[in-house]
């Protein structure tokens, strides 16, 4: 059986390897955080657009593509991994805004002004980098704003996207996050499909569209922590990131029955694993 006190041993076994992440030609200092933005999007089609594009350029009215999905709600998570408390990630505040208060508009610049704020986080999606980023480049035309470092595609001096999906895949073919999860038994979208968050982004049912956003966030940033620590990139074990990130997420986002149902009971199996592991070391110890 693993031993739990292994992944203290790993922490100084990452601090004293010269790991070498360029960026601009430079060392990254390993002794410095890790910083991410875990994040996720929800769209609506814009119907009326489309079609008139369709009808001057005489396509098919049924086939819209991502230049003409609107932003309806965002949801970001601050996770750090800091190599002087390398036991666990420190986790931020689950922030989660979209319709009817704020627009698409105001969507975007909540989320640009926080990534220009944290220059030194980098953004973390599960296929963002097929339509999420795309769609944020876009509405930045729209209403004249200036892309942060972090969504800026193209010719980039520095890698500050974290596209899960591609990262976990490698060759294989891509994958939906709950179908990756589900191979995990880690909770995600439980309640409406895909499909169905769609129908209801179309009808205005914002109190079951914009949840759907922290939920994905809360499956992604679970996701990360496995990531991370299964190679080696931090030296806290995936266990101890399950525990740092759910208890995060439950004490801002635990009236969501998202977190209620699922999230806190799944935490609470790991929570038993985490003290079953530990009596086993101290017996073995004795």
């Amino acid at each position: 059986m693993t031993n739990t006190h292994e992944w203290a041993r790993e922490a100084a076994h990452i601090a004293d390897t010269n790991l070498s992440h360029t960026r601009r030609g430079k060392s990254r200092n390993v002794n410095a955080p890790l910083k991410f933005a875990v994040l996720d999007l929800e769209f609506v089609y814009d119907r009326l657009a489309h079609l008139q594009y369709a009808i001057n350029d005489e396509q098919s009215p049924d086939k819209i593509r991502w230049p003409f999905c609107r932003i309806v709600a965002a949801a970001w998570l601050p996770i750090a991994f800091d190599p002087q408390h390398p036991a666990a990630p420190i986790v931020g505040e689950l922030i989660n805004i979209g319709r009817p208060e704020v627009g698409e508009a105001e969507i975007v610049k909540s989320l640009f002004a926080y990534l220009e704020e944290h220059p030194d986080t980098a953004i973390v999606t599960w296929g963002g980098g097929y339509k999420d980023l795309a769609v944020l480049s876009r509405a930045a035309a729209e209403y004249d704003l200036c892309l942060p470092k972090q969504v800026r595609q193209g010719w980039a001096p520095e890698q500050v996207h974290l596209d899960l999906s591609d990262a976990v895949k490698g060759k294989a073919i891509p994958m939906h996050l709950p179908e990756y999860a589900a191979s995990l038994a880690i909770p995600a979208k439980t309640g409406l499909s895909s499909k169905a968050i769609g129908f209801a982004a179309e009808a205005g049912e914002w109190d079951v569209v914009c949840p759907r956003a922290a939920e994905d966030v809360c499956t992604t940033a679970i996701l990360l922590g496995r990531y991370l620590a299964s190679n080696r990139l931090v030296a806290a074990s995936g266990l101890a990131c399950d525990l740092a990130i759910t208890k995060s997420i439950i004490a801002t986002h635990g009236h969501l029955p998202f977190v209620a149902d699922h999230i806190v009971k799944w935490r609470e199996g790991r929570q038993a694993k985490l003290t079953a592991a530990a009596t086993v070391d101290i017996a073995n110890e004795d």
